[in-house]
């Protein structure tokens, strides 16, 4: 399925677009892009659970504020348990920048009393997010949404400067007795750059596969995630960043041993031996 602008005389419109439910359930790529009036992809009143689709990539939408909307979330496909019901179970790749608007890539509404467990992104494998100044977490999760993402193996933000956390447990859904380790089986690869305000990794999160980590301008975050690795894992990141972590002190399970800074080279650089003053 590929979207793009049409011509239209009057620039100050929007449009949301409503496909019809038989083609959101047999698409696998999706390509939205350079669209001056889409502000919401919306599935049919029916609703979709766009359960074939495989590659979603969205960029340069500027009135785009979410990239599937409530209405998708809420939406109970055909067929379905009420119990029970799986959204975007075959994504494997999501891949979204330049929306200078977006705020949520799924926005999903609290559950009904009695209405189904919504289950997204069972098998996601890369997520990239560029450039979305406005986005506020990458994907709501349910409590139980961390066995969603089983099969992550690679996480790149960069330049969203709002993101506050990665995923994020709506606060209506949370349960307060949920407690213990997030483990991410897959994980090998996490890039993050330029999220200040970034705190949504930390040290709950366990990821022993865990390859590559590289980290910039994210002066917010305060721990890395715990690893399994049977020698210390390169992190690539600024000195100054690095003195500032926060470090649990159990031994062998979160603590700097298990990691080996790799900072930029112009921490490197000699300073003068003689005055700069002639």
């Amino acid at each position: 399925m590929h979207i793009e602008d049409q011509t239209r005389t009057n620039k100050s419109q929007t449009a949301s677009i409503n496909v019809p439910t038989f083609v959101c359930d047999g698409t696998k790529i999706l390509h939205v892009h350079d669209s001056l009036f889409v502000s919401s992809i919306l599935a049919s009143p029916s609703g979709s659970a766009w359960n074939k689709l495989v590659w979603c990539r969205v960029e340069q939408c500027p009135k785009l504020e979410c990239v599937f909307s409530a209405q998708l979330a809420g939406a109970e496909p055909e067929g379905r348990s009420s119990s029970d019901v799986d959204v975007f179970e075959k994504l494997r790749t999501i891949w979204a920048s330049h929306l200078p608007n977006v705020r949520y890539i799924l926005e999903r509404s609290p559950p009904r009393p009695g209405g189904p467990r919504h289950t997204a992104f069972a098998d996601l494998t890369s997520l990239h997010l560029y450039c979305c100044p406005r986005l506020l977490y990458a994907v709501p999760l349910p409590p139980s949404g961390l066995t969603s993402m089983q099969h992550l193996e690679t996480l790149k933000i960069m330049w969203c400067g709002s993101v506050r956390a990665v995923f994020h447990f709506n606060q209506d859904w949370v349960v307060r007795t949920l407690i213990g380790v997030w483990t991410f089986p897959e994980l090998k690869h996490i890039h993050l750059h330029e999220l200040p305000m970034l705190q949504g990794l930390d040290r709950s999160v366990y990821a022993p596969k865990l390859e590559t980590i590289k980290v910039r301008g994210c002066w917010s975050l305060r721990s890395l995630p715990i690893v399994a690795a049977p020698r210390a894992l390169k992190c690539d990141c600024e000195k100054e960043w690095w003195d500032r972590l926060e470090w649990d002190g159990l031994v062998g399970k979160h603590d700097p041993c298990l990691y080996k800074p790799i900072h930029p080279r112009y921490y490197k650089k000699k300073l003068l031996r003689g005055s700069v003053l002639i």
